[in-house]
């Protein structure tokens, strides 16, 4: 399975990425500095994560094969979704909000383009990915995607975390920051795979659930990845690492349990759970 599932992996991240640099602004847009500082933001890529499940959730719905007008479509939200993500890490990058100089072992946009721009930058990543939604006639996913990224999911979750005071700060609500800010987006991506495969009810919401708990044991083991010495939201502050570990084993375990509806089809999704929660990286 582990090898059937990095091929399907590697496949999708190329399509993705062909998918962004088709739809991303290029040569002859005005001003070019926008062109230039979108791109950059979103290439060199990271994992290609968000994209990834949505076409495991997909293909888990549609075990015999996506093609046509199911494909594309597929590939034009799956794009959406990574501009939505990048356009987030652009923002957080800033110094009004996380201050980093880096991402992905380069200049960070803000760093490389000033603040204005990668404001723009970021905004222009937000209304394209919106417009290609539009251009996909997903009016559905459109309406799933914007709630999950706006106040009530990853906006929400991010204004929480910055304003919230850490001394009166429970752990019920720490859970929460962590599911609107990391896991709404990553939740988005498994529904909106089932809805652009046309599944039923019951595979969008055993997706949801999925997505839901994956979210979780992703921002869990982000925080192992950190430390114990990271900020006082982060799940290894609260709960210490063994405890994070053995947390982030038990949400992969329900999020592999949430799938019990599906067959073989869904095998990708069970590794992909397998791999975040064993991550070095």
């Amino acid at each position: 399975m582990h090898e059937q599932a990095g091929k399907f992996i590697d496949k999708t991240v190329r399509e993705v990425n062909l998918s962004l640099r088709k739809l991303l602004p290029g040569k002859g847009i005005f001003p070019k500095i926008i062109a230039d500082a979108v791109r950059y933001s979103v290439f060199p890529g990271g994992k290609r994560f968000r994209p990834v499940l949505m076409h495991a959730a997909a293909s888990a719905c549609l075990p015999h094969g996506i093609t046509g007008k199911k494909k594309k479509k597929l590939l034009m939200l799956s794009a959406a979704i990574e501009m939505i993500h990048c356009s987030s890490l652009v923002h957080d990058d800033l110094p009004a909000m996380d201050d980093d100089d880096y991402r992905r072992g380069k200049l960070s946009t803000h760093k490389r383009f000033g603040e204005a721009i990668a404001i723009l930058a970021g905004d222009a990543l937000l209304f394209r990915a919106f417009e290609v939604i539009s251009l996909a006639g997903e009016c559905e996913a459109a309406g799933e995607i914007a709630r999950a990224s706006g106040y009530a999911g990853m906006v929400g979750g991010q204004a929480a975390d910055m304003t919230l005071p850490r001394k009166r700060m429970s752990r019920k609500t720490i859970g929460i920051i962590h599911e609107l800010k990391t896991g709404e987006l990553i939740r988005v991506s498994l529904r909106c795979g089932g809805l652009a495969a046309g599944a039923g009810a019951r595979k969008i919401s055993a997706l949801d659930r999925y997505g839901k708990l994956m979210g979780l044991c992703f921002q869990i083991t982000d925080d192992i990845l950190d430390g114990p010495g990271g900020d006082k939201t982060s799940f290894c502050h609260v709960y210490g690492v063994e405890g994070s570990k053995r947390m982030a084993g038990r949400y992969k375990e329900e999020a592999i349990g949430a799938l019990a509806g599906f067959g073989s089809e869904a095998d990708i999704l069970r590794h992909m759970a397998e791999c975040v929660e064993n991550r070095k990286k």
